[in-house]
């Protein structure tokens, strides 16, 4: 089944919150906090393994990158975000969203790409 573009941009738009949400360390973002972050671009970038593609990294650009979170493409899914140096599991709420992100946007590609910021 191909993802329709409104489910692409419903995708995007959840993954842009929680990436918002987790670079300013809770549940409640500033709405001129969630602006800026929507307004980065996000860098999807595919690491390889011994098998080809191992998975992504996606990061919301800035100096250093608002917000990583890496995306294993093995059946166990463990998106791990790292934000200010550190690196933490996602739970299973957050995870979802990484996971609809993903299925919308990465699964027929293995290129970096860029998706430009509202």
């Amino acid at each position: 089944m191909k993802t329709t573009s409104i489910t692409k941009q419903k995708a995007l738009e959840n993954f842009r919150d929680l990436t918002a949400r987790l670079s300013a360390g809770g549940d409640w973002v500033s709405d001129g906090y969630a602006a800026e972050m929507r307004s980065r671009k996000i860098c999807c970038t595919p690491f390889s393994g011994c098998y080809g593609l191992a998975g992504w990294i996606l990061a919301t650009n800035g100096t250093p990158p608002r917000c990583e979170i890496l995306v294993n493409n093995s059946s166990r899914w463990t998106p791990i975000a790292i934000t200010n140096g550190t690196p933490r599991r996602l739970g299973a709420r957050h995870a979802k969203i990484v996971q609809r992100f993903v299925e919308a946007w990465l699964l027929d590609r293995n290129e970096a790409f860029e998706i430009d910021g509202e």
